[in-house]
């Protein structure tokens, strides 16, 4: 117990420290990250999650997503996925579509070394009737990716179709 109240007192005195200085412990740990290698790192996600599309295996796809702590709200669903297996009868339904996506213009927000949230807005073709003739949906996304255990997944993602006429 009494090095546990070492350890607490320690980490309160390092973030009082910064506070004096002038800085905040966020703004320190910002800092030190990366921007650029993290801009890299959620499109290299993204563009796994658009590879993985293409695959048309809605289990691969749901693999990208976390495994406990998950919310996904879908460009062509009106309800709210949190269980895997809510996300991939999605996906089954979305690759009978034969989706093609590309990024159109993204921004990306490092909140912590292992957590990002990436959104923007992309497009998709999409045979929407099935008769073969191919949809453009313009679309806007938010990704949140948590780095856990060696590998980036999704903890939350959110899909709409852009608001006609804005």
């Amino acid at each position: 117990m009494y090095l546990f109240i070492l350890v607490i007192a320690g980490c309160l005195g390092v973030a009082i420290g910064y506070m004096i200085r002038g800085k905040h412990l966020s703004q320190k740990i910002s800092e030190e990250i990366d921007q650029k290698k993290m801009e890299e790192i959620a499109r290299e996600n993204f563009n796994k999650w658009i590879e993985t599309l293409k695959g048309k295996d809605p289990k691969k796809i749901a693999k990208l997503y976390h495994q406990r702590k998950k919310s996904f709200l879908a460009t062509f669903s009106d309800s709210l996925a949190i269980e895997r297996e809510a996300i991939e009868e999605y996906f089954l339904k979305f690759c009978e579509k034969n989706p093609e996506g590309k990024l159109v213009k993204d921004y990306v927000e490092v909140l912590s070394s292992c957590l990002i949230l990436h959104s923007g807005l992309y497009d998709f073709l999409v045979d929407i009737d099935g008769d073969g003739n191919k949809d453009v949906i313009e679309a806007r996304f938010t990704f949140i990716w948590i780095f856990e255990n060696g590998e980036w997944k999704i903890i939350h993602h959110h899909s709409s179709e852009k608001p006609k006429g804005h």
